[in-house]
């Protein structure tokens, strides 16, 4: 008997032991989705789009996604039309604002939606000639013959990458600590 009530002893303490040490894990109560760029910053260019279109409406998408997997939830947007956020003047104010909108409501989550343009693209430029030489035939089936040469010249093309000089977005600066 001693020896079972011993047992149970030790698994409670055990237990209790681990729960007190065990941390909590924080629920994710407010999620801020920031769409990159927006107003006189349109980011990257595309043939039919800008960046700060497709982010904008990628992120309407993902906040109505997490509303409806996460009902209970609060899902901000730094910019829910095509403007800078916070109708900033310019960008850096932009920025500064997407870091003060995120501590001022306390996001557990930050999610910023960039895009970048497909790399570099190939141009060709014609580099010379060639000359080829291609034979002309008379007469049909078994009575075709060559009647004469004939000298063609072909372009020569070159090949070459135009890099996209674009940089990286400078949202890098809200990861920072302003403080």
């Amino acid at each position: 008997m001693l020896k079972k009530s011993l047992f149970f002893f030790s698994i409670f303490f055990f237990t209790l032991t681990f729960i007190s040490f065990a941390q909590k894990q924080k629920a994710v109560k407010t999620i801020i989705i920031d769409p990159g760029h927006g107003g006189a910053d349109q980011g990257a260019d595309g043939l039919i789009s800008t960046e700060a279109q497709l982010s904008l409406a990628m992120s309407k998408k993902l906040g109505d996604l997490i509303q409806k997997e996460l009902p209970d939830v609060k899902v901000l947007f730094t910019r829910t039309t095509d403007i800078i956020p916070g109708n900033s003047r310019n960008k850096n104010e932009g920025l500064r604002w997407r870091a003060n909108f995120a501590n001022d409501n306390k996001a557990d989550l930050f999610i910023a939606i960039h895009l970048n343009a497909s790399g570099a693209h190939y141009e060709r430029r014609q580099v010379g000639t060639t000359t080829k030489r291609i034979a002309v035939f008379t007469g049909k089936g078994k009575r075709k013959k060559v009647s004469s040469y004939r000298e063609v010249e072909i372009p020569v093309y070159q090949r070459f990458k135009l890099n996209n000089t674009a940089h990286g977005s400078g949202t890098y600066i809200l990861a920072r600590d302003w403080y």
